[in-house]
């Protein structure tokens, strides 16, 4: 099944809970995107019978929106309609030289959503991009929320204002990490006002054992044995051993990184031991024998086995809470 028909299968699926519950309002986020965004902000305030879809636009020099899709808007920000990826994106009105960039964002009124999708159900209609969107575009009640407007609270002063990254290739993905590592990251993840939570996990803090750690997020229990990792993130239970060498990396859940091993701008899935004296990163011809490598060369180490956990066997019932 294709991922547009699955969306409108989960939002089919969601409308006898937003009736009975009586729901005034419906959101879709994307799962291949990261934003910082005050929901609220994104509505406009009208009584619920004529509430509209808002759809989050973030504006971009004129030149850059070939790569994004372009909601048109008139003066009033009403989407009028909608260009995917064009080599001629329409212009912000009163603004030649920027256009709107669809963010994939998308908040309904509850009424507004039941009626398009009640009337996609009758016609059989299965693509929410494709049926359901164009439909709402066709009532005219589609507006577009400026997102260079977007005020969260906390912010600090060096931080993107309105950030916002498609993470759908593994480029993207890799710098959007990269944007939260520094003493003034473009996405601080500390933020008391505006707070970004993890999952609970209810495991011990990261233990380190000697060696060199700089410019890194750690997760929920990894454990660093005099090895040398700058400038990644480090998740849940990782095992880094004595002698290696990271640099620029995304070490997942679950993850043995054996002694004297060396890794450059890779991203290793969950669930793995890399073996002790491998190099990844550092032998291009070798990578991409091997893994798969993205265009800027990022390495990528696919998901392991499910059943291995680094730090020890886990029994039936005696896994930490997640």
């Amino acid at each position: 099944m294709a991922l547009a028909e699955q969306v409108l299968d989960l939002l089919h699926l969601t409308r006898r809970d937003i009736h009975q519950q009586h729901h005034r309002a419906a959101s879709r986020l994307p799962a291949t995107k990261v934003v910082s965004m005050t929901a609220t902000a994104a509505t406009i305030r009208r009584d619920d019978s004529s509430w509209p879809t808002v759809t989050a636009a973030l504006p971009v020099p004129l030149d850059q929106g070939s790569a994004f899709g372009i909601p048109e808007v008139d003066a009033d920000g009403r989407v009028c309609g909608f260009q995917e990826k064009p080599a001629s994106p329409h212009p912000l009105p009163g603004d030649p030289g920027r256009a709107y960039a669809s963010m994939g964002n998308y908040v309904f009124s509850a009424a507004c959503l039941m009626r398009a999708l009640r009337g996609a159900h009758r016609c059989g209609e299965t693509d929410f991009g494709n049926h359901v969107l164009p439909r709402l575009l066709r009532t005219g009640q589609m507006f577009a929320y400026d997102f260079a407007s977007n005020e969260v609270p906390g912010l600090n002063g060096y931080e993107e204002p309105a950030y916002w990254r498609d993470v759908g290739t593994v480029d993207a993905y890799f710098e959007a990490h990269q944007n939260t590592l520094g003493s003034e990251p473009r996405l601080d993840l500390f933020n008391p006002d505006w707070p970004i939570l993890s999952s609970s996990y209810q495991g011990p803090v990261a233990r380190v054992v000697g060696g060199e750690v700089d410019n890194c997020l750690l997760g929920a229990a990894p454990l660093i044995q005099r090895a040398r990792v700058r400038n990644c993130i480090v998740r849940r239970e990782a095992v880094v051993e004595e002698g290696a060498d990271l640099k620029d990396c995304i070490i997942m859940d679950y993850v043995r990184i054996g002694r004297g091993a060396s890794l450059r701008r890779a991203i290793v899935d969950r669930h793995n031991r890399i073996a002790a004296g491998t190099d990844i990163g550092l032998d291009p011809g070798e990578d991409r024998r091997r893994y798969t490598v993205s265009p800027s060369g990022v390495v990528v180490v696919p998901r392991g086995r499910p059943t291995f956990y680094p730090r020890g066997t886990r029994r039936p019932g005696s896994r930490y809470g997640e």
